[in-house]
């Protein structure tokens, strides 16, 4: 089963056509197996700084751009996902990032990372003593082709990847509230 939006939702907004197509074109695609597989996501938590020198140095900049995710508790830094090559992703302990600003900074300084709503992350990274050189946000980026539609993690996770939404799994979440731009 693969939910869309009802034809009468695209009958009183035609705007939200491309969403639709979206749905469909992953509908071709799953059911041309007989099973569908999932995609698995292979977490690596890093907590030591010798384990964050190891995943810095197997993140090169010559591989391409590195996903880079902030999570927080209200001001606090709680941790940052890292992925460069799926299905293995990196969570660095935010207590870590305090203690190793000067090796995460030397190894920003080298990469090109792409955020969703990087304005958020950047600030957040900014408090914690850290400066983003080079970056693209998802955010803008789909804001820029498809100003019409909505602009949340959910929603781009939905219909630029495989993988199914993964916020809402984690432990007191607060789930949002009608269509937003945060996340």
């Amino acid at each position: 089963v693969i939910p869309t939006l009802h034809p009468a939702a695209l009958m009183r907004d035609p705007t939200l056509w491309g969403a639709v197509v979206a749905d469909l074109e992953r509908a071709k695609v799953q059911t041309s197996t007989a099973a569908y597989k999932e995609p698995l996501v292979e977490w690596v938590v890093v907590d030591t700084i010798q384990a964050l020198r190891s995943t810095l140095a197997g993140l090169p900049s010559t591989k391409g751009p590195i996903v880079l995710d902030v999570e927080t508790a209200g001001r606090t830094l709680t941790c940052v996902g890292l992925c460069q090559t799926p299905p293995l992703a990196y969570c660095i302990d935010g207590r870590l990032i305090q203690r190793a600003t000067k090796t995460l900074q030397a190894w920003l300084n080298k990469q090109t990372i792409i955020m969703h709503n990087a304005m958020f992350d950047i600030g957040v990274l900014a408090r914690a003593g850290l400066h983003v050189p080079t970056w693209e946000c998802t955010m803008l980026l789909h804001h820029t082709c498809y100003a019409e539609l909505p602009h949340s993690l959910a929603f781009l996770q939905s219909i630029y990847t495989r993988m199914p939404y993964h916020k809402h799994l984690a432990p007191g979440h607060v789930k949002e509230e009608g269509p937003t731009d945060a996340d």
